[in-house]
Parts: structure tokens; C-alpha cells; sequence
């Protein structure tokens, strides 16, 4: 589509721990490499992941800034001195990034500064931060770039922006790596899964109060969690007080996502609040019944009744809706196979393109 790509891009992000946004950077930078990009990713923090190992195996380059803790005004130097001296053609930024990244870009004169907004405006950052965002978008050039319908009003409220000024890209994930399900049939055990880290967005505590009472009605079900994270004692905690030890697993990080969805027979997501969020993508291309809440951008990527449950962010909804998919194999396999059809404008190949169109 593109041809041959001249652009330099250097994608800005505070560290690659593995959450949503920090894989959609990895999947963006993997499909601007493959349109003939020079892009090299830039992290504020010497922290190694599995995904700085992935990005490092596929000749990526990272630049390790070694940010201190706090503010650092030597990190906006080091930023401005680098991409002084490297020139990109187009800046990238990522969640807590635009604080320093902004500054620096402009004060190296870079051409196109573009920030991706990944939860609504107002979860984003901090109030101080949006201060500070709404002066480099109005003033600066910064683009702002919303990954729903829902997040672009968002940003118009809390920046006073105009939305035909914040373009909308979807997330994206290389869907040729799932797993597409053919078979909606549940064995002895029935599997329901959550991918996401133990945080208050994920709402970990309201999931297992909604499966509490799935349980006591179907015996035969498990949970299974996938995923690390501040909360994860306490939600270990009210398991065991709950009783639900031998029906709630935690499996910790897995770098098998693919094989993970595969095994289970229903995704559960129900966030308080969220942008696009990576997993749901997965499930849908993995051709999975789901259940999340209506929150952020899952109305845009989901219609209820029609490729999901999308419900209220109430347990009881939420476990009621897990018994209507457990009880029907009809409702599961129509859901996953929508669901499977519906992910196809949530490749990361599409996203890059329309990045590109950005840049």
C-alpha cells in the first residue's frame, strides 16, 4: 500500500512491562518494520520483559534511557539530545511518555509528534498531566489519537478539542497467530478465563463475585486467571474466604496466549473501565464467547446479542450472563463465530497502515 518507506519512527514508551498497551507498541512496531520502516523503539527504564526479548530476537532496536525514580530532568535532556542527533521523522508516544516526550520532540523540531491515548482522557493520567497534554495539543502540534469512539469524545471533553482533530485507530493484534476454534462442545470441566493484570481497572473483585455465584450453580466450572499484578494477594485473599480455592486458578503470566484461549471455553472481561483492550482482540480471533462490560471501547469492537454479551458492570448481569453461555452451545458458538468476524478490522497490519496515513 505504502511502497517503499523512508520514515524513521522511533516508537516512546516509560518501560515494556506486558500489559495492552506496551504489546500493542510491540505488534505496531513488528508491522512498521514490515512496510520497510526504520523504527526503533525508545524505553524510559532499563527493565527486560519478554517483550523487550521478542522485539531484541526480530532485530529491533531499543534505546534504554535509565530514568531515575521521580522526576527526572536529566531523562528530558538525554530524550532531546537523542532525538536531536537521530532525527526522526515522526515521534510515538505511549501512555505515562508524553510528560517527556513532548518537550523534547519539540524542542528538537520534530516534524510529526503523535500520542496515543489508550484508556479515556480522564483515567489517562493524572490531572497535572492533562495540564500539561492539553498545552502540547493545542499549542504544539500533537496529535492526539483515540483507540474508540468512546476515548476520541473523551478526549474532546477533558483536552476541548474538536473530534474531527483526533483521529481513531484501533488497536491492533497479528491475528494469523490464534487458534480458531471449531468446536463449542465442554467437557467435564467447564473453563472460563480472564487475561489482564491485577489492578482496579480489571475489576478482579467484581469477577469473582459474579463466578461465586456461577458456581454455586454449576459446580463443574473453573476459573482460570491469567496475569500478575499489585491486587493479585488480595484477590487471592478473597478466594480463600470465599471458599473457591479448588475453582479459582491463578496461572500467573503466560507467554502462550494463543494456546491459553484454546483450552478455555469462555473470556470474561468485565473491566470498570478500558480503552481497546488487547485481550478482548484475542478472543475474538481465537472465535470465543465472551462476556465484558460495556466500558470504554468494547461497545465499538462488540454488539451484544449479536457477537457477545455486553452487559453492565453488575455481578449479578455479568453471572447471569455466564449461565446463559454455559447452559447453550448455540449461544457460544454464534457468539465466538461473530466475534471471529468482527476481529478482522482489529489486525495490527490495519492499524499500522492507518499510523502510517498519520506519520
Amino acid at each position: 500500500m505504502f511502497g517503499v518507506c523512508s520514515l524513521k519512527v522511533f516508537q516512546i514508551i516509560p518501560q515494556f512491562t506486558v500489559g495492552g498497551a506496551e504489546i500493542m507498541a510491540e505488534n505496531l512496531i513488528y508491522e512498521l518494520k514490515e512496510l520497510s520502516c526504520d523504527v526503533t523503539a525508545v524505553s524510559f527504564y532499563h527493565y527486560q520483559s519478554d517483550i523487550t526479548k521478542r522485539l531484541e530476537e526480530n532485530g529491533i532496536r531499543i534505546i534504554y534511557l535509565g530514568k531515575k525514580k521521580g522526576l527526572d530532568l536529566g531523562l528530558l535532556i538525554k530524550l532531546y539530545k537523542l532525538l536531536k542527533a537521530e532525527k526522526p521523522d515522526a515521534v510515538h508516544t505511549h501512555i505515562g511518555a508524553a510528560q517527556y516526550a513532548f518537550p523534547a520532540a519539540v524542542l528538537a523540531k520534530i516534524k510529526k509528534i503523535v500520542h496515543t491515548v489508550h484508556n479515556v482522557a480522564q483515567k489517562e493520567t493524572s490531572a497535572f498531566n492533562q495540564r500539561i497534554n492539553k498545552f502540547y495539543f493545542k499549542h504544539a502540534y500533537v496529535t492526539p489519537v483515540a483507540l474508540s469512539g468512546l476515548v476520541q469524545e473523551s478526549i474532546e471533553k477533558v483536552y476541548g478539542i474538536q473530534s474531527s482533530n483526533i483521529p481513531v485507530v484501533f488497536n491492533g493484534m497479528p491475528l494469523h497467530k490464534y487458534i480458531i476454534r471449531d468446536n463449542y462442545c465442554v467437557g467435564d470441566k467447564i473453563n472460563i478465563m480472564h487475561i489482564g493484570r491485577f489492578s482496579e481497572q480489571k475489576n478482579h473483585a467484581g469477577l469473582i463475585e459474579a463466578f461465586e455465584k456461577v458456581v454455586s450453580a454449576y459446580p463443574n466450572t473453573v476459573l482460570n486467571l491469567y496475569g500478575e499484578g499489585h491486587l493479585q494477594g488480595l484477590i487471592k485473599d478473597i478466594v480463600t474466604q470465599k471458599n473457591l480455592e479448588g475453582s479459582v486458578v491463578f496461572h500467573g503470566l503466560t507467554d502462550r496466549v494463543a494456546d491459553k484461549l484454546s483450552q478455555n471455553d469462555i473470556f470474561c472481561l468485565p473491566s470498570n473501565y478500558e480503552g481497546v483492550p488487547m485481550t478482548l482482540i484475542e478472543a475474538m480471533a481465537s472465535g470465543m464467547p465472551i462476556v465484558a462490560t460495556g466500558v470504554g471501547g468494547v461497545p465499538d469492537m462488540l454488539t451484544d446479542g449479536r457477537d457477545a454479551f455486553v452487559c453492565d458492570n453488575n455481578t449479578d448481569v455479568v453471572a447471569h450472563c455466564l449461565m446463559r453461555l454455559i447452559e447453550s452451545q448455540k449461544l457460544r458458538e454464534a457468539f465466538g463465530q461473530n466475534a471471529l468476524k468482527r476481529a478482522y478490522d482489529f489486525s495490527s497490519k490495519k492499524m499500522a497502515e492507518d499510523y502510517m496515513k498519520l506519520y
